[in-house]
């Protein structure tokens, strides 16, 4: 019986649904993943999983049959959807360590897909190239077609449906195989078993997410997880809404007048029952938001503007105080839909006259904003959410120096900011960068303090709520002070600084010098844009970055010896050959410290996490697609001569996205959204497409004269070069900035050009 379909087209379709799937599921798992643990444990769950991919295609190397590359998919497919079975339905992970147990059913999945695609390069070398461009604009696509059915369906449901278009995959490369009618049997019993579990899981409400099937540990675990795991009897899920952002609860405690607005289990938001006991005039004065409002009484021309407005408490605030024009700002796109669902229990507070609500990302409002306010309301303002390829590259830009600057400058002369915590170190470190930022004025370190006050609740009552740090934009004047002092004293709240001589030991001892933060034990330095790593509070790696780290290099290490010392290719005297392992693990790091990078950097341009993933993602893989389809037309030509044309190329536009990406960006903030983007897409491209065709090239170059069994240790040192890139991105943007991370990542890129110079030379 002859094919169903030409060999080539199958191959090319079935590579690009196989990465389209695979993408969106990785997402789908960062989404899942995002709501029970904190993101430097998600990073490293995905890091781990994505190990699989390299690993999995080392199995190319002894089966790469049209059989195995079907039965392969069709495996995939089913551990695609075991995570899902596993966490929502079963107690068995509570058993074992979390990350143990995620792992576990991750990494399957993705050894199963990481050996459907080693198998078809290694058949088929000659192919790179196209394959290659099938592969990346697959995954491109697979960008925008998660988010889509994120939005949809929210992530367990979009997970059956990867496990649908996994096995699809494996169907259309089996319609391509001649004679192989048992092949398509199986991907055909398949698909319907696969689909119904798709039906299942949208029409049972799988996304009420049921703790207790995941052993928490409260160190990596989200803080409504632990909340609700260890006392499950008082706490209620009112309503979830999960979509590509986030995950987005209502939950409401033992007292039935305040509901907590979580975001991905973090950073609840208080939402108060309208006339209620928490909304009476004298409990809204008696709390410690309230107090800015009544030392600075607002007047009717008065603005205010609340960054992380949340279930709109600040708003509550400024309307009781008589604010008549207030602008809300919040990142979250479920929160409208929460807030209309709890219209009647808040009050409908931002339909009132005068209020208007945006949902914007906070630092990027205020840098497109041209206004004036005469208070300012940061409150908990912390991206609880893994964006990205799961980076830990999450943290936000409003507590940066240039973020603080940004906010200061929408003041009017005589304008309060005002920054609310729940936990003392991020107070101190906000406090420290507040002063750089006015030190840096040109004032010194006594007129930089006289500009701030903080106020501290004695005990948790309002938690969150239990510091306030109030940047003026002038000096505070002594009627200023003296009403603070007597607000504070009478409503029972610590005055934790005031300058000259009020305050607690550490803050007094912050504000004595422009070095006094250098303390051994706590790292309170101000981040910058460049390192926006405010809430990391360590000198050191997280231990899962710093463990990856190891792991990664470890396994890079491995098969780089293995390489060697197993492979026909690289035992040859042609030095061409020798080095193609160090170049694709060179390139493999590379690409992803350049990639991650891109994402944190444009983040703040485009204004939304999920746009921002998918312009860029959709950018660098779609671009080097076509970077690799144009290897391609290089066939008959010397191959190394591309590479090193392409290497030379790739070096400059790393340096360039680098140090003038940033500088175009801030010049062109007042585009539109689609402005921005096309600017996006139009930097990014073309250093994409270069970066495009060394991948394809050395797998051509493996093929060459049969040696195609070495193709699936390539594919393995790019899978564990590339987690290693993803450690090393976030390692040296901590420890050093994202612009030392991109200038390593030209460096991997140029010490590829010196080691084919060098194979040049020899030959």
């Amino acid at each position: 019986m002859s094919s169903l379909m030409t060999r080539s087209t199958a191959l090319y379709a079935s590579t690009f649904v196989l990465c389209l799937s695979s993408l969106v599921f990785q997402i789908s798992i960062i989404r899942i993943f995002s709501a029970i643990f904190r993101y430097h444990f998600v990073f490293a769950v995905v890091s781990f999983s994505i190990l699989g991919l390299g690993l999995g295609a080392l199995l190319a190397r002894w089966r790469n049959g049209d059989a195995y590359i079907v039965a392969a998919s069709i495996a995939a497919a089913i551990l695609n959807v075991t995570p899902m079975i596993m966490i929502f339905t079963t107690p068995a992970l509570s058993l074992l360590p979390p990350l143990a147990a995620v792992s576990i059913v991750l990494i399957p999945a993705f050894i199963f897909s990481g050996w459907c695609v080693g198998s078809i390069f290694t058949r088929w070398p000659d192919r790179a190239g196209k394959l290659y461009a099938a592969d990346l604009i697959g995954a491109g696509t697979g960008c925008f077609v998660g988010i889509f059915l994120l939005n949809l369906l929210g992530p367990v449901s979009t997970i059956s449906a990867t496990a649908t278009l996994t096995s699809l995959a494996g169907l259309i490369f089996a319609l391509g195989c001649e004679r192989e009618r048992r092949l398509r049997a199986a991907t055909f019993l398949a698909l319907p078993l696969l689909i119904a579990c798709f039906a299942f899981s949208v029409s049972v409400p799988l996304n009420r997410l049921t703790v207790g099937r995941v052993a928490v540990d409260p160190a990596n675990s989200k803080p409504m997880i632990v909340r609700m795991q260890r006392d499950p009897n008082n706490w209620t899920v009112l309503a979830t809404r999960w979509d590509a952002y986030a995950r987005t609860d209502a939950v409401m405690g033992l007292n039935k007048d305040l509901i907590s607005i979580f975001t991905d289990g973090d950073t609840p938001a208080p939402m108060v029952r309208m006339h209620s006991r928490e909304t009476d005039p004298t409990a809204l004065r008696s709390h410690i938001g309230h107090v800015p409002l009544d030392v600075w009484r607002p007047r009717q021309s008065d603005r205010m503007l609340t960054i992380g407005a949340g279930g709109g408490l600040d708003v509550l605030f400024g309307q009781f105080a008589g604010v008549r024009d207030i602008t809300a700002i919040d990142i979250n796109p479920a929160l409208p839909a929460m807030l209309e669902q709890f219209r009647e229990f808040y009050g409908d507070l931002y339909n009132k006259p005068g209020t208007k609500l945006f949902i914007q990302e906070g630092r990027h409002f205020l840098a497109r904003d041209t206004g004036a306010y005469d208070l300012i309301y940061l409150s908990l303002t912390q991206t609880a959410t893994a964006t990205g390829q799961g980076l830990a590259l999450a943290e936000s830009y409003i507590q940066t120096r240039e973020g603080l600057q940004d906010a200061v400058a929408r003041l009017t002369p005589s304008g309060a900011l005002v920054l609310i915590f729940d936990q003392d170190a991020f107070l101190a470190r906000a406090f420290v960068t507040a002063l750089s930022i006015l030190y840096s004025e040109g004032q010194s370190i006594a007129k930089a303090a006289a500009h701030l006050a903080v106020v501290s609740a004695p005990n948790k009552n309002n938690a969150p709520y239990n510091h306030l740090l109030i940047i003026k934009r002038s000096p505070l004047t002594a009627e200023e002070t003296a009403r603070l002092k007597f607000v504070t004293e009478a409503r029972g709240f610590a005055l934790s600084y005031l300058a000259p001589d009020t305050g607690s030991p550490l803050l007094k001892q912050l504000a004595s010098s422009s070095e006094a933060y250098k303390l051994p034990e706590v790292n309170l330095r101000p981040v910058s844009d460049d390192s926006p790593f405010f809430f990391d509070l360590s000198f050191e790696l997280p231990i899962m970055v710093r463990g990856l780290l190891v792991i990664s290099a470890s396994v890079t290490f491995i098969v780089l010896v293995w390489a060697f010392a197993s492979g026909r290719n690289f035992r040859e005297a042609t030095p061409k050959l020798s080095i193609l392992a160090i170049l694709v693990a060179l390139i493999g790091v590379g690409f992803m410290v350049v990639q991650n990078i891109i994402v944190q950097r444009y983040m703040l341009f485009l204004g939304f996490p999920t746009i921002t993933l998918s312009v860029v993602l959709f950018s660098m893989l779609v671009g080097a697609g076509l970077g690799s389809l144009l290897s391609h037309f290089f066939i008959n030509r010397e191959k190394w001569q591309i590479l090193l044309v392409t290497c030379m190329f790739s070096v400059p536009a790393v340096l360039m996205v680098n140090y003038l990406g940033p500088l175009v960006t801030s010049k062109f903030f007042y585009l539109s959204t689609g402005g921005r983007i096309i600017l996006t897409g139009a930097m990014i491209f073309p250093l994409s497409i270069s970066l495009g065709c060394f991948f394809p090239t050395a797998l051509r170059l493996a093929g060459h004269k049969a040696h195609s069994i070495d193709i699936p240790i390539l594919w393995a040192i790019n899978g564990s070069a590339s987690v290693l890139g993803s450690a090393l991105s976030v390692a040296l943007s901590k420890q050093f900035s994202f612009t030392f991370a991109l200038n390593i990542a030209a460096s991997c890129y140029l010490g590829a050009l010196l080691l084919m110079l060098w194979s040049c030379r020899r030959t």
